[in-house]
């Protein structure tokens, strides 16, 4: 029995301090991403995630990109698209406009970001947001959705009590025709150089 309990604690300090990246995946329930062969097909599996219905209610909406969606912290806009700053931490950062310092591009207004986006049906989204008071832009995958649905939680405190919010959810998954010479279904594998993100490989 004592031998059990050494071997068990000799294989946990051998995860922990010859690599961080089994026990980020296993704490956050990091799955190996996996390359979709097109949108029709990611889209059942993100809204079966428990916390965008619980957390979200029915005000979100699942866009897609042709391109890899690159950026990993939620963008925040007023409802008449005027973005909001975030801190170093990626939360709402009111009291302040958008200058050079901000790390985003000079013409980043709600409609500049998603007028490539598409549904799953590759249609065009079109939406007015009168009825809501902020619009909350983020990236969605299917192996990470531990951590989104933490990140997602904290973000109603950025804004003032009784916000209405509607979220838009971009998958940032991985498609065959992003990535030249990759097959559907192909998956991939966790490089974690530091404490401060995961870098995801094919």
């Amino acid at each position: 029995m004592l031998k059990k309990h050494h071997l068990i604690i000799f294989c946990l300090g051998t995860l922990l301090f010859c690599s961080c990246a089994p026990m980020m995946k296993c704490f956050n329930n990091i799955t190996r991403p996996k390359i979709y062969a097109s949108f029709a097909e990611v889209d059942p599996i993100l809204l079966k995630q428990k916390q965008l219905k619980k957390l979200c209610k029915k005000d979100f909406t699942i866009l897609y990109s042709y391109d890899r969606w690159l950026e990993m912290k939620p963008l925040y806009f007023f409802s008449n698209g005027k973005p909001i700053p975030r801190t170093k931490c990626g939360f709402a950062k009111f009291g302040e406009t958008i200058n050079s310092d901000i790390e985003y591009p000079d013409s980043l207004y709600l409609n500049y970001v998603i007028k490539d986006l598409v549904t799953k049906d590759s249609l065009p989204f079109t939406k007015t947001f009168l009825d809501f008071d902020y619009i909350v832009l983020m990236p969605k995958t299917t192996y990470m959705s531990s951590i989104e649905a933490r990140r997602l939680k904290k973000i109603p405190s950025s804004f003032p009590k009784n916000s209405k919010i509607y979220y838009i959810f971009v998958s940032a998954d991985y498609y065959s025709w992003q990535i030249p010479g990759s097959k559907v279904g192909q998956k991939g594998k966790f490089i974690y150089p530091g404490k401060k993100e995961l870098i995801i490989v094919f």
